[in-house]
């Protein structure tokens, strides 16, 4: 393909105290072969070396600096200055891997009523040594029963066209967590396709640190989880589309975001369990979350004697059962 026939692809970066990792990030992105793309970033008000090691390819990337503002005002940012037709984001603790946006692109081809190409994440723990690596998951066809389980990739794996996240309303600025599950509910909701690209991983999500948002704050991360799937179950109600199978995958994610927050917020969570229980007639949970013994105890007696009995079995047995 000639090269003035490529779409144009903006990679933006929000970075903010990052100087170990933002090289990595940038370098990646540089070195996506075969699409025209730029590279935007933000120092959204970095207090460490940020700024002085981004200036090493100052000749290469577009740099803005300024007073923190928070991730979701940066990515919106972002946007704003962004002139490509696609736009890629990438933290700047991640990476993308090579060939990422030119597979992508060439299923947005095919697919042109697309909004957004969704792509495949390497999940890298960098908390143990040797780090742990897993595929995430990876939706392909029922969009809505990926968002009903909150399976839809990080925020560098799908590419997004720069007009679908405008008119979907942008980035929830209030936000303090669970952006992008948020962000696809307001794309599917503004009435934009999906496509996915089922090809080797494009992008890797790395874990480093316990120091974030979602992993400091769990009960409020899971209640904006619990006040998600509310939004999805109304939204799929109005439509008419709340079939079995939706109902079934927001009851397990219901009962996995209760299982969290039972030992801290067990009024929240007894709330969620109850609700279960009357979405789904005989509802069994299935999954990692749930080992046979959970599963059994919660078929028998209900969800807080299930919790009670898991919490012996944590304290003479230890880890979580």
């Amino acid at each position: 393909m000639p090269n003035n026939e490529r779409p144009l692809v903006s990679i933006l970066i929000p970075a903010h105290n990052a100087e170990n990792s933002i090289a990595r990030a940038l370098e990646s992105a540089l070195a996506q072969a075969d699409v025209s793309n730029e590279v935007i970033v933000i120092d959204d008000g970095s207090t460490d070396g940020t700024w002085n090691a981004l200036q090493q390819f100052a000749n290469h990337v577009a740099l803005h600096q300024r007073a923190q503002r928070g991730a979701q005002c940066t990515r919106n940012e972002l946007l704003s200055l962004a002139r490509g037709q696609w736009v890629q984001y990438l933290d700047a603790d991640d990476e993308l891997l090579p060939g990422k946006l030119a597979r992508q692109l060439e299923v947005a081809r095919a697919h042109p009523g697309a909004g957004v190409v969704l792509g495949r994440v390497l999940l890298r723990d960098e908390r143990t040594s040797p780090p742990r690596e897993s595929l995430m998951p990876l939706p392909i066809g029922d969009y809505w029963h990926a968002m009903c389980l909150f399976e839809l990739p990080q925020t560098g794996g799908p590419i997004f066209r720069k007009d679908a996240i405008e008119r979907a309303g942008g980035w929830r600025e209030s936000l303090e967590s669970c952006h992008e599950p948020w962000l696809y509910f307001d794309l599917m909701v503004a009435g934009f396709e999906f496509a996915t690209c089922d090809d080797p991983p494009g992008s890797v999500y790395r874990i480093w640190s316990q120091n974030t948002v979602s992993r400091r704050d769990v009960e409020s991360t899971q209640k904006l989880r619990a006040e998600l799937l509310d939004k999805i179950e109304a939204h799929l109600k109005s439509e008419q589309r709340l079939e079995e199978g939706y109902r079934r995958a927001m009851a397990t994610l219901r009962l996995e975001i209760a299982r969290s927050l039972w030992p801290k917020e067990g009024e929240f969570a007894e709330e969620l369990a109850t609700r279960v229980a009357h979405s789904v007639r005989n509802f069994v949970p299935e999954g990692t979350p749930f080992p046979w013994t959970y599963r059994a105890a919660y078929s028998l007696f209900g969800f807080r004697t299930a919790e009670r009995f898991a919490q012996l079995k944590r304290t003479v047995f230890g880890p979580r059962t």
